[in-house]
């Protein structure tokens, strides 16, 4: 019977040493294991008393109960833990070999050794990430391999608030998310790394989200990522560049695509023969959206670099600048480019200015023309007649006729015609 109150009383004891017991019903549960021994001792305890044959080893009047209730709760102290960080290590030690394990069959060799690691420092998560990017180019690795190792990644930096990661570990784990599409990942590293302090020496991480960006065709992303970047001070590659540019011109975006190729231009970025097709294609997109004096200003920046526009594209400047009824501009353009428009886009300028001014003006123009090169031919001329015709400035037009002549052109169908039909109109019908 003595005995019997003695388990009674270490029953009663137990929760009296623990003040949260009761309260916490989760931690009940947590400390069930560690006393499982003593249930062993418990069974003894009741057999004993129920049956005499079996003799206790131990004089139970000895046992102070409440002392090994003392012993055991100070011994692991860190299970009644409020903060509990013992056992978080130990969970997460679980997760974090778990999450090694499932990518044991792309890196075996490295996951067997980091295995009997119970914490990894900065350099053995780059020695992984490398591992693993490695592979990732060699053969082909399911996407569920990389959202373990992205999970291996956060674990790494949760273990130890000291904890930071290598630029360049952040620079390895970007493009490998980039390159299975997990845009929404890097994201969030980036911001982690801009939390953490962790500066960018380069801009690899950017230009592998912005490539991720253009090659799903989001172009907003793309863009947003770039100003992140530009705001940074960080220079994107010509890679990066090509891509970006390429996409905004598909996408008909003129002012995008004028921006980034603006700022490849006086960044100094090394361009090749394939930026200058582009660049033409810009001025074409500015030209098209009436944005002339951008082209002019851009056209100049290129030239800067030892790039020569195409007859194409300064024509079609010329042409916006007809339009838009400015034809010193067009002239003083010309002149500062140091050529002339082809015989086209001379006609059709002259022809403009016919219209808007009168024939004596745009002779003024088609002269300072020829001073830069350009070659006037029957169309030029034939111009110039029929708008002295229709002007009645009869003498101007023969004059015209005898310099189209002297110059071994001949006149054609339309300009005898207004010739004709002017001699009528002045009673000179003789002479036609």
């Amino acid at each position: 019977m003595r005995a019997r109150s003695r388990s009674k009383l270490l029953c009663n004891q137990m929760p009296q040493n623990i003040p949260s017991f009761n309260s916490n019903n989760a931690k009940i549960k947590r400390i069930s294991s560690l006393f499982a021994h003593f249930s062993i001792e418990f069974r003894f305890l009741t057999t004993s008393l129920t049956d005499p044959s079996v003799k206790p080893h131990t004089d139970l009047s000895l046992i102070n109960f409440n002392g090994i209730a003392h012993s055991v709760i100070s011994k692991y102290s860190h299970f009644f833990d409020k903060n509990e960080p013992k056992r978080d290590n130990f969970f997460n030690d679980a997760s974090f070999k778990t999450l090694l394990l499932d990518i044991s069959d792309v890196i075996p060799d490295l996951t067997r050794r980091f295995l009997r690691v119970l914490r990894l420092k900065p350099e053995d998560v780059l020695e992984i990430l490398m591992g693993f990017q490695f592979e990732c180019e060699r053969v082909a690795v399911k996407g569920t391999k990389v959202e373990s190792l992205w999970e291996i990644f956060k674990c790494a930096r949760e273990q130890d608030k000291g904890f930071r990661h290598f630029p360049k570990s952040c620079e390895v784990m970007a493009s490998i998310l980039v390159r299975y599409g997990m845009f929404r990942e890097v994201q969030l590293l980036l911001l982690a790394m801009e939390r953490q302090g962790i500066s960018m020496d380069s801009s690899g991480i950017f230009v592998s989200l912005i490539e991720g960006y253009v090659g799903v065709r989001d172009l907003e992303r793309a863009f947003l990522v770039y100003d992140q970047m530009r705001e940074g001070d960080l220079v994107p590659s010509l890679s990066c560049y090509r891509v970006l540019v390429d996409l905004l011109l598909r996408m008909k975006r003129t002012q995008m695509a004028f921006r980034v190729s603006l700022d490849m231009v006086e960044l100094g970025v090394d361009v090749s023969e394939r930026e200058k097709a582009s660049f033409e294609n810009v001025v074409r997109l500015l030209y098209r959206d009436g944005m002339i004096q951008e082209a002019r200003n851009f056209i100049r920046k290129v030239m800067a670099l030892g790039f020569e526009p195409s007859s194409l594209v300064l024509n079609e400047i010329a042409r916006g600048y007809c339009e838009k009824k400015d034809f010193e501009d067009a002239v003083r353009f010309f002149a500062e480019m140091k050529c002339s428009p082809n015989v086209p886009t001379g006609n059709k300028i002259l022809f403009s200015l016919c219209t808007s001014f009168g024939v004596e003006r745009a002779n003024l123009f088609r002269l300072k023309l020829e001073h830069l090169g350009f070659m006037p031919d029957e169309i030029t001329f034939g111009i110039l007649i029929c708008w002295c015709c229709r002007e009645r400035k009869l003498r101007n037009a023969f004059n015209y006729l005898s310099e189209m002549l002297s110059r071994g052109l001949k006149p054609d169908m339309w300009c005898y015609h207004a010739l004709i039909s002017a001699l009528f109109m002045e009673g000179l019908w003789k002479h036609a």
